[in-house]
């Protein structure tokens, strides 16, 4: 027995019909981005402070912001001041 859409042709012609003009009714075109916006620029940044100068010119800079960690001299001078104070 032979299936009923394919024995007349015109139920196979709709349903493709169907079919496709779902997938490409009328789509809308994808809404544009905008572009992104300028960030706030940082405030004046911290000028460095020269350390030197060597011979030829060269400007030694120091660093803009005090550091945040010890080193391990300073670690062991302030022990040692410590130690000697008690």
């Amino acid at each position: 027995m032979k299936d009923a859409s394919t024995s007349t042709g015109r139920a196979t012609a709709s349903a493709a019909r169907s079919r496709s003009t779902k997938s490409t009714a009328a789509k809308k075109p994808a809404p544009k981005k905008a572009a992104a916006k300028p960030t706030a620029k940082k405030g004046a940044a911290r000028k460095y402070g020269v350390v030197g100068t060597t011979r030829d010119g060269v400007v030694i800079l120091g660093p803009a912001v005090k550091p945040t960690h010890f080193t391990s001299d300073e670690i062991r001078t302030t022990i040692r001041e410590l130690f000697k104070k008690a």
